[in-house]
C-alpha cells in the first residue's frame, strides 16, 4: 500500500454517530488532520486488526496465516503535507456551538414517581429521590428514601447540581492540541461529574 493513500486514508472523512445539540441531527463528519506541519514526521503503522469485531494487535514474529502482512511503500522524495492540515476556526456551513446551554433535567421515571407516591412519599422525597439515584427504580429510590429520612433538606424540591468545576489545566492541554478553547471547555463541562 502506498504511504502517501494511507495518509488519505487517515485524513479522510468519516461519518460518525453524533447527536448535534443545536440541529439534533443523528450524524456527524469527523475529519482527521494536522494543526501544525511537524519538521519530521514519525509515522508507526496500525498493528491492529478486527478479528470477531475486536481490535486485536497482530503478534510478533507475524503468523502470516491469520495475521495481515502489508508492505507499506514509502516515497523516493520528501511529500507535501499541506493537504493534511486542518484549518482552524468556524468554517463555511458550520455553526458554533451555544457558550453554556442551561441544564436539564433527564424526563422523570413517572412510574417509579407514581409508585413513590401511592406508598405514601410526598411528591418532592420522591422526585428527588429518583433524581438523587439516576431515576433507575423505585424499589432503589425508596431504600434511598429510608436511609435519608432524617436529612434536614429531604423536603426541599430538587435542584440539578450545576458546580460542574473545569480543571485550567485540562482546558490548556486539550486546546494545545489544537482544540478550541470553547468546545474544550463545553466538553469538559459536560463529562465532568459535578463536585
Amino acid at each position: 500500500m502506498d504511504f502517501e493513500e494511507c495518509l488519505k486514508i487517515f485524513t479522510g472523512n468519516a461519518e460518525i454517530d453524533f447527536v448535534c445539540s443545536q440541529c439534533k441531527h443523528p450524524r456527524a463528519t469527523l475529519t482527521n488532520g494536522f494543526i501544525t506541519l511537524p519538521d519530521v514526521l514519525v509515522v508507526a503503522a496500525s498493528r491492529f486488526v478486527l478479528k470477531n469485531w475486536v481490535p486485536t494487535k497482530l503478534g510478533i514474529p507475524y503468523n502470516y496465516k491469520s495475521d495481515i502482512d502489508v508492505p507499506i511503500v514509502l516515497p523516493q522524495n520528501p511529500i507535501s503535507l499541506d493537504q493534511y492540515l486542518v484549518p482552524r476556526g468556524l468554517q463555511p456551513g458550520e455553526i458554533a456551538l451555544p457558550d453554556d446551554s442551561p441544564p436539564s433535567l433527564p424526563p422523570l421515571d413517572e412510574a417509579a414517581f407514581a409508585q413513590l407516591q401511592a406508598m405514601g412519599f410526598p411528591a418532592n422525597r420522591a422526585e428527588k429521590a429518583l433524581r438523587v439515584t439516576g431515576n433507575s427504580d423505585a424499589q432503589t429510590a425508596m431504600e434511598w428514601l429510608f436511609a435519608h429520612l432524617d436529612d434536614p433538606d429531604i423536603d426541599i424540591p430538587y435542584q440539578m447540581q450545576n458546580t460542574v468545576t473545569v480543571d485550567p489545566e485540562s482546558i490548556n492541554n486539550l486546546a494545545a492540541m489544537g482544540f478550541d478553547e470553547r468546545i474544550v471547555r463545553k466538553a469538559l463541562q459536560e463529562t465532568v461529574a459535578p463536585s
